[in-house]
């Protein structure tokens, strides 16, 4: 297929098209969801370019990936950013298609979560394409294999635990295992492994107060999991391997703890008192230039109780029935195992303490070990882009080499959020890593020679498809629309934000019933 490229001017004469989720052919499906990344970067595109369009293939039939699936119920201010995006598919609709539920690998039929799922290769988006933008986000989680009792029952990833929460399509049941490790279990405790927002996240629809989740859009029967387990549990302890001055969330998630009625705040691990002062040599050197890191160690300062050296386990105060517990300088060296043998107990943890030689890390303290107790443990160390077939991939960075935006040794193939910078940012830093991919396309696109405008590329086609299974089982932003005033709808009536759809089966049941004039 001949590649023809267009002037910037006349509508349809330049096609872009952007690759927001993926699957992998040759094993089960996969959901990365980068969110905002792929449609801000599309934003950008269709106001700096009047004549180019714009496709967005999603492997999910809903779009907005980790901002559905991955923000807190509990912060609806941020997912107010759909709002942008739907201003932008409504602004221009005459060269904006979304078009959810498509994988990218082998072109074909595949199915995802028991749903048929169109797919196409690559290769032949980019031959059907002036232009293709990889935002497919970092879909799988960094792990602790290797560390001895890592197997053990009640150990979890994040990534699990925030799906299941956020009723994402297709998240992992968690009800029967957060009943017999947290809800069954007298004065329970959690360890979340990690001292970033999601850990946070987690640790806080933990310790909230059930009537603080009942009217987010959390699905009803989470939230009922998590209020039985909110009567048995005691303690929750974030575990992070370097200091209060390294710790990797922000001053909202900090701040939001404090407030949570009922919860009382620690933090431990830390030897000497003059180590809390910003002031102190080595915390100064760490803290330079930083304002974020800087606020977050001046608020766990002052607003949390430090206890008296590094004692993990020492009491904390018992101002209130829940605590929460930031243990600093503790590395997770291996599980301990329950009386059965088969579930977890705790997690051993080697102290550490701040390097002398280095303000930006920990050493370990010789022969110096301790068990925190916990019947559940939610790993939270960090997500990782994997590899899709046909496009270059960096293993060590976990990354599609670029350059600004532009994939390396590549011609017109793009990459913009996670899957370009890294597992890491919030809202603001994925806006404006979309800024420059999208000026990388436009300026490139801007330079090639004129071409003769071409019409949309068929996606049938390019799958190698029957045209009315794509009708069936392809989404548009249309679609969404309709589903989303229905979620909304069914929401009210029960108290809530929103009432979710949380299998493909089901989005594809209430979406037929409305392409058929019925009701969901």
């Amino acid at each position: 297929m001949e590649k023809r490229w267009g002037k910037l001017a006349p509508v349809d004469s330049t096609r872009l098209n952007f690759v927001q989720q993926w699957n992998d052919d040759a094993g089960p499906a996969v959901d990365a969801e980068p969110g905002p990344s792929g449609l801000y970067t599309a934003k950008y595109v269709l106001e700096g370019a009047p004549g180019v369009s714009v496709d967005v293939l999603d492997a999910s039939p809903l779009p907005f990936g980790l901002v559905r699936n991955g923000v807190a119920p509990d912060h609806p201010e941020v997912k107010l950013v759909t709002t942008t995006f739907d201003a932008m598919a409504d602004r221009f609709s005459d060269r904006f298609r979304f078009m959810g539920n498509v994988g990218v690998g082998k072109s074909g039929l595949g199915e995802a979560d028991g749903v048929p799922q169109p797919r196409v290769a690559l290769g032949d988006l980019r031959e059907a394409y002036d232009a293709v933008v990889l935002a497919y986000g970092a879909e799988a989680e960094k792990s602790l294999d290797g560390v001895d009792g890592a197997d053990l029952e009640g150990i979890v990833p994040a990534r699990a635990f925030v799906e299941w929460y956020n009723g994402a399509l297709g998240a992992a049941d968690m009800e029967g295992l957060v009943r017999a490790r947290v809800a069954n279990v007298d004065d329970a405790s959690v360890a979340v492994i990690g001292h970033g927002n999601v850990a946070l996240d987690v640790a806080r629809m933990l310790v909230s107060p059930p009537e603080a989740l009942r009217a987010t859009d959390m699905p009803r029967s989470v939230g009922d999991v998590l209020a039985a387990a909110y009567q048995s549990l005691g303690k929750v302890t974030a575990i992070g391997r370097r200091g209060p001055q390294h710790a990797a969330c922000t001053t909202k998630e900090l701040r939001e703890m404090t407030k949570l009625s009922g919860l009382s705040v620690h933090a431990r691990g830390v030897a000497h008192a003059d180590e809390w002062s910003p002031k102190h040599v080595s915390v100064a050197k760490a803290l330079a230039g930083d304002r974020v890191r800087t606020r977050v160690f001046k608020l766990l300062a002052s607003a949390f109780e430090h206890g008296h050296g590094s004692g993990l386990n020492e009491p904390v105060a018992a101002a209130s029935a829940k605590a929460f517990t930031m243990a600093f300088y503790t590395q997770p060296i291996g599980f301990v195992a329950d009386e059965t043998g088969s579930g977890v107990a705790g997690v051993k943890v080697q102290l550490m303490e701040r390097d002398p030689n280095d303000p930006n890390a920990s050493r370990a303290v010789a022969g110096a070990s301790a068990v925190i107790p916990a019947s559940l443990v939610v790993t939270s160390i960090g997500y990782r882009s994997v590899p899709l077939p046909g496009a270059p991939f960096d293993e060590v960075r976990g990354v599609v080499p670029n350059v600004a935006g532009r994939v390396v040794g590549e011609d017109s193939l793009y990459a913009a959020g996670w899957v370009k910078r890294g597992p890491r940012g919030v809202i603001v830093a994925t806006l404006n890593d979309a800024v420059e991919t999208a000026d990388a396309v436009v300026s490139d696109l801007a330079a090639k020679e004129a071409g003769v405008a071409r019409p949309a590329p068929d996606l049938a086609a390019l799958a190698g498809l029957d045209p009315a299974l794509v009708d069936e089982w392809v989404t548009t932003y249309a679609d969404w629309k309709a589903l989303d005033a229905m979620e909304i709808a069914a929401g009210s009536a029960s108290g809530q934000s929103r009432a979710k759809l949380t299998t493909r089966a089901d989005v594809f049941a209430a979406l037929a019933s409305i392409r058929s004039g019925g009701q969901a």
